[in-house]
């Protein structure tokens, strides 16, 4: 009997241009690049890649031209890296080794200017290549190289308009289980769609459209494991849970016609 792998999408769109990316992941350890023109609603498939590309460590450049990307073997001689390279295809026009999985990633801040997530040492170009002209390398934050998924998925986040409305809860360790730490309270981002009312009172009587709830556990192998991703939506006056795998960025970016 032939065993059926399943399939999750994650969208990228650009910030000046109709255009953005989808990362294809199934079957778990192949993942496909997929270029999408929103102009003309049409898809350019890509390069497959044999082993992990965490997304939410992801960025496009403001153009679309350039994706910035998170990967992984676990396999000498790299075991993981993060790269720059031309939509749809993943070779790299500029790679950073980083050889685990803490951090990793990175964010476009212009066409030419990047925050790269990697600690201080790891910051050195892979040998054979080099920067596109002008172009600005810098770490990011204060403690760079850290975290999972955030903190460049929190920085994207609120890049992308949405505000952090609930910082999450979660209880003691229990260093003994398979689950050390778990979000009794999910983290909670919030965002309008529509433009902000120009009134003070109005805006605080205007109830978000958006909502984003990202349940997370701890697992005692130290990964971060996401347990469910919401939105919410209150477009027609009531609050609606919706589940949505993967690909709510894209979702909640895309203008209606």
């Amino acid at each position: 009997m032939n065993k059926t792998s399943s399939t999750r999408i994650f969208a990228i769109l650009a910030r000046s241009a109709p255009v953005g990316v989808i990362l294809r992941r199934g079957p778990s350890k192949q993942v496909q690049l997929i270029k999408w023109n929103l102009g003309s609603d049409t898809l350019e498939y890509g390069q497959w890649f044999k082993g992990r590309i965490y997304e939410r460590r992801c960025d496009l450049s403001p153009s679309g031209e350039l994706l910035l990307y998170f990967a992984a073997k676990y396999k000498e001689p790299l075991r993981s890296w993060t790269a720059i390279s031309k939509p749809p295809y993943l070779t790299a026009l500029a790679l950073w080794p980083k050889g685990d999985g803490w951090g990793g990633g990175g964010l476009f801040d212009s066409e030419l200017s990047v925050q790269l997530n990697h600690r201080p040492g790891e910051d050195v170009l892979q040998e054979g290549l080099r920067l596109k002209k002008n172009m600005r390398i810098r770490l990011y934050g204060s403690r760079p190289g850290w975290g999972e998924d955030f903190p460049i998925y929190h920085s994207l986040l609120l890049r992308n308009g949405w505000n952090l409305a609930r910082e999450g809860e979660c209880g003691s360790p229990n260093w003994n289980a398979n689950v050390v730490w778990e979000f009794t309270q999910p983290i909670t981002y919030e965002k309008n769609v529509h433009e902000r009312p120009a009134s003070a009172d109005a805006y605080q009587r205007h109830e978000p459209e958006e909502r984003l709830l990202v349940l997370r556990r701890l697992r005692r192998a130290g990964r971060w494991r996401e347990i469910a991703l919401y939105v919410a939506s209150n477009r027609l006056g009531r609050l609606g849970w919706q589940r949505r795998s993967g690909f709510w960025q894209g979702w909640q970016a895309i203008p209606s016609q």
